[in-house]
């Protein structure tokens, strides 16, 4: 995810990284809105972590980049739900 830039367009992430892990889509005052997320395992030392990064596109334009990590113990696969802040930028 270190090439992806603001103002990237929708179509040039996905043909960079493939589908998402999910997306959603939301239409506010005439503005499309568009956040995907993509999931990858990261080793750091002896831990390993889920990290999530959420991109949100305005009208197919890269507008806002967060992510988010979760650490697995032990490595050990762990599912959990979790709220996911959806406030639109």
């Amino acid at each position: 995810m270190n090439s992806v830039r603001l103002g990237d367009s929708i179509d040039s992430v996905t043909k960079k990284y493939g589908n998402p892990f999910k997306s959603d889509v939301y239409n506010q005052n005439d503005i499309h809105l568009t956040k995907i997320y993509y999931k990858e395992a990261v080793d750091v030392s002896s831990y390993t972590y889920i990290l999530t990064t959420v991109l949100t596109f305005k009208d197919s334009v890269l507008i806002n980049i967060e992510q988010k990590e979760n650490y697995l113990p032990d490595r050990k696969n762990i599912i959990s739900v979790e709220s996911v802040n959806d406030t639109i930028p």
